[in-house]
């Protein structure tokens, strides 16, 4: 059946309209959501409580600061999942770089976690089969995610998501 996890997140309400409002000046269509009155909690889902948790056990408290949830769904591939993510790309990063444009120019610290959702294809046992290009996809974002190296995203994680890694971010 359904697995349950227990999260309670905070909302940095005006880091979330400050990055909503950054955002659509630079053109993107986004949206924000809220529960119903600032009362009804929001679900999450793994790509938010996996990064979370790693950051609430490596705190004292087991607890998390304020946080923003952004989910990505693309603009103009809005029917786009794991077939789609490499035509996604140059959204993704005009995004990104909104973003981080946004929060360098913030007082506060600020740290911004990137959850991408890596090969679906590693076992022919699931649910979309095996691809041999699974492996090396997940190494390069792994090594973009380590190093900064844009090329390991934009050209080898990009070929080999064309190749079939399907992956969601």
């Amino acid at each position: 059946g359904p697995q349950s996890v227990p999260m309670n997140l905070t909302t940095d309400v005006p880091l979330a309209r400050d990055l909503l409002a950054a955002l659509r000046s630079q053109g993107l269509r986004v949206e924000g959501l809220q529960g119903f009155s600032d009362s009804q909690p929001l679900p999450i889902s793994w790509g938010e409580i996996l990064p979370m948790s790693y950051l609430a056990a490596s705190k004292k408290g087991n607890s998390t600061p304020p946080v923003v949830v952004l989910g990505m769904m693309s603009l103009s591939w809005s029917w786009a999942r794991f077939n789609h993510s490499a035509e996604m790309v140059d959204e993704l990063v005009l995004l990104g770089k909104a973003l981080g444009r946004m929060l360098e120019r913030r007082s506060e610290r600020v740290v911004w976690v990137v959850s991408s959702d890596l090969a679906h294809t590693h076992l022919a046992s699931g649910p979309y089969g095996f691809c041999p290009c699974a492996q090396p996809f997940d190494d390069a974002v792994q090594r973009w995610a380590q190093d900064g190296n844009s090329s390991a995203l934009l050209d080898e994680a990009a070929l080999q998501q064309r190749l079939g890694a399907a992956s969601c971010g």
